[in-house]
């Protein structure tokens, strides 16, 4: 079946205007409607218009003419806003119901994951709430840095394509897609930062520097699309429950981050698939007494019981925790969801903008291994350091590149290099939208060709 396509005659501005607009209009219906409703059932029924919207609005663009156009509606909307106003309804960020409209409008409308009010509390701290985009120079700066690298791999697979070796042009395919997707979310969310105050996560975490597969998904490639799957796969199969569920918190505490991927180390987060053995029962300090602790000729040392007191407490706190941990099983069952899910999505994204009516499997293939891959790697790891093997930095991270080249060589480069043409597709509009912008440029550039 050939994905739909809706011939609306409308000019593609109007039409993206049209959606703007529409938007705004979504985001008093989720601030007013959707809102006030009850958690679960009553606002997925409510928010349906928003769901069907976001799902066809791609569909009003053609895939050969306007690829670039269906391709990031498709993202933003279809796979980003979507898993957004189901988080809502499900009472998991990134929306809550204190936001104002415009700040509605702008979450939903832009590729954003916008921080939980609550990660400005005391508490735990995590890389997913802890760390910001930073302010909206740096954002737009780094927009425009990423709209030179875009433009620069671009004009290196025009040139150089066909004479580069596979791996090398695969990186360069990395590198645009970095850029790509940072060129749509950094510069909307400077606009966002600046007029409305919101305070976002970043976009990116220099993925080149990954020292493991988990660290590659879980801490630094796509961190907004990654936060979403979390939200919307990983701690709903963690948890149970599609709805949040509600915890009590102590004073001055903030809740738990929103997944154990999402604010822990790459170590740390090894640890969490492939859980270890509890621990012993800690000891005391045994740090000397002072003079004053002697009492009555005995000697009393204060400090050491109250040590071992905060000790043990600790320790039960910890054993009532791993009660309540998940089960390995189910984080197994959590992490081949989210990798499933996201290839799923990732098929979709391929269907709706190939045009061939073609629905293909490579994808789903290449997202779904990343599941037992990183359980190896969990377990490897483990050993590694029982046998207290420390592999040198550089080395993870070279190791680490070359198991992604390796599964994504066939499964995700060749699918969009040799089986469908989607990224000869997509570099040729990209060059063809720089040329156009630049094409008022000719003049001066050629006058001062000439002048030099």
């Amino acid at each position: 079946m050939h994905p739909p396509f809706w011939d609306t005659g409308i000019t593609s501005n109007w039409r993206i205007l049209g959606i703007a607009l529409s938007y705004t209009v979504l985001a008093g219906w989720l601030k007013y409607f959707v809102g006030p409703r009850s958690l679960g059932s009553a606002r997925v029924i409510t928010a349906l218009p928003v769901f069907v919207i976001n799902t066809i609005c791609p569909w009003i663009f053609n895939w050969n003419e306007e690829l670039l156009l269906r391709v990031s509606t498709v993202f933003i909307l279809s796979w980003m806003c979507n898993f957004k106003v189901l988080a809502f309804c499900w009472g998991r960020p990134p929306l809550w119901e204190s936001m104002t409209v415009p700040q509605f409008a702008v979450a939903i409308l832009l590729p954003l994951f916008p921080k939980p009010p609550e990660s400005s509390e005391t508490g735990p701290r995590g890389r997913l709430h802890d760390t910001s985009a930073g302010s909206a120079t740096s954002l737009a700066t780094r927009w425009i840095a990423k709209i030179a690298l875009l433009g620069f791999t671009v004009f290196l697979v025009v040139q150089f394509g066909d004479s580069m070796p596979t791996p090398l042009l695969h990186y360069t395919y990395a590198f645009a897609l970095y850029a790509f997707v940072g060129f749509l979310m950094d510069g909307p969310a400077a606009l966002a930062l600046e007029a409305l105050g919101l305070q976002l996560i970043p976009t990116f975490d220099h993925p080149w520097m990954s020292s493991s597969l988990a660290d590659f998904w879980g801490r630094r490639w796509n961190i907004p699309a990654a936060s979403m799957l979390r939200t919307i796969v990983y701690d709903t199969v963690i948890s149970g429950s599609l709805v949040k569920p509600a915890r009590a918190h102590s004073r001055g505490t903030a809740p738990p981050s929103s997944s154990p991927l999402a604010h822990k180390t790459a170590e740390e987060v090894l640890d969490t698939l492939v859980p270890s053995a509890s621990d012993a029962t800690p000891q005391g300090s045994g740090a000397p007494a002072s003079l004053k602790q002697r009492r009555g000729g005995h000697y009393q040392n204060d400090q050491n019981q109250n040590q071992n007191q905060n000790d043990q407490q600790q320790h039960q706190q910890h054993q009532r925790l791993r009660k309540h941990e998940a089960s390995m099983l189910r984080r197994q069952l959590a992490l081949n969801c989210t990798f499933f899910v996201s290839g799923i999505i990732h098929e979709y994204i391929a269907w709706l903008i190939t045009g061939d009516g073609k629905w293909g499997w490579k994808w789903t293939a290449f997202f779904w291994v990343q599941a037992p891959l990183i359980t190896l790697e969990a377990i490897c790891s483990r050993q590694l350091r029982r046998l207290k093997v420390n592999i040198p930095r550089p080395l993870a991270i070279l190791l680490t590149h070359l198991v992604l080249e390796l599964t994504a060589y066939d499964l995700f480069f060749g699918f969009v290099d040799k089986d469908t043409g989607i990224a000869a597709r997509t570099v040729a509009a990209v060059s063809a939208s720089y040329h156009s912008l630049l094409a008022p440029l000719q003049p001066l550039i050629a006058r001062l060709g000439l002048g030099l």
